[in-house]
């Protein structure tokens, strides 16, 4: 019989899938976007579309890798590499330092807990 992972394992595969509803919802509640202009290729583009397009990419990519952080705890039976907790906190110290107000904080809160949050083996 398998014992049971250790709970702070899967937090940041479930930080992942959390950030990427909420980052998908703030993108689509944030900005309206008239969907005509596709129709009109002689109508402008509406202000804000950029903005709403990279909420939504990201949003699922964040998602999958929130997905991909679970199965991986989930198959290895041990804590993602701190190498992926140190990937995140310098994208997201990156970010931050561009977009000061900004999501990215959280990003930074989850690397750091990635790097230095290493429970007992199971």
């Amino acid at each position: 019989m398998a014992t049971a992972l250790p709970t702070a394992w899967s937090v940041p595969g479930y930080a992942l899938l959390v950030l990427a509803v909420g980052h998908t919802a703030y993108g689509v509640l944030s900005w309206t976007m008239d969907a005509s202009w596709l129709l009109d290729p002689g109508q402008d583009e509406p202000t804000g579309t950029a903005a709403l397009a990279w909420f939504l990419v990201i949003g699922p990519i964040l998602g999958m890798m929130g997905w991909l952080g679970l199965w991986a705890v989930h198959v290895s039976r041990q804590p993602l590499p701190r190498a992926m907790g140190v990937g995140v906190l310098v994208i997201c110290i990156a970010g931050t330092l561009m977009w000061p107000l900004s999501g990215f904080l959280v990003g930074i809160l989850l690397g750091l807990f990635m790097i230095f949050v290493r429970p007992d083996r199971a």
